[in-house]
């Protein structure tokens, strides 16, 4: 993406802002964000943060507006439609998130977060051959990923597959050993898989 030449002023303005964004001060970073597209609306990098900043106040609608708008100045953004998807799946439109995140992936091949929330969301849809899918071309880009690994794993559980589900857990504490529900998973996969084992009988 080529970003277009900005005076002095704007890039103030800009910068401020994103680092206003950066370090958590959403109010701030929305005030210098605005005044920098208000001197030059042609910047999609302004109205991408300005889209995070809204998103992280809560204000959903206002971030669908300002990371449309960065799309509409340049269509070709990865970033912005993965936001925008993260904002869509934070409200619960879950197939117009999946959409934004094909999009970013389409756009940036490479895009770990974005096949990990598509993962994530099918998961969610009880859509669980198409997360795995998801899941597994996110842990190709990332094989570390923890968020990846435990859905995959929960999806295998779902669908009983429950050595595929111990082997992605085993993957996931030996990535992070300190994981809050990688435990309680594999507790629940090794009851399930106990009662699926036939019993001997002895008469």
């Amino acid at each position: 993406m080529i970003l277009p030449k900005l005076s002095r002023k704007v890039r103030i303005h800009l910068d401020r802002g994103c680092s206003y964004c950066e370090q958590g001060q959403y109010e701030k970073a929305v005030e210098s964000l605005k005044r920098a597209i208000d001197l030059a609306p042609i910047d999609p990098e302004a109205y991408l943060f300005l889209g995070i900043s809204y998103e992280q106040l809560g204000q959903r609608s206002k971030a669908i507006e300002a990371y449309q708008n960065a799309l509409k100045i340049s269509p070709d953004y990865p970033q912005a439609y993965y936001n925008l998807g993260l904002t869509y799946q934070n409200l619960g439109r879950y197939d117009e998130a999946i959409r934004c995140y094909e999009h970013a992936v389409r756009i940036k091949p490479d895009y770990a977060l974005a096949y990990t929330n598509i993962g994530a969301i099918q998961i969610e849809l009880d859509r669980y051959e198409k997360g795995i899918e998801a899941c597994r071309k996110a842990l190709d880009l990332q094989p570390n990923s923890v968020e990846a690994l435990y859905n995959l794993a929960s999806a295998y559980f779902h669908l009983a597959d429950y050595p595929q589900a111990i082997e992605a857990c085993n993957r996931l504490i030996k990535t992070d050993p300190e994981h809050p529900f990688a435990y309680k998973l594999l507790v629940a996969i090794g009851a399930k898989w106990s009662e699926k084992k036939p019993t001997i009988s002895l008469g």
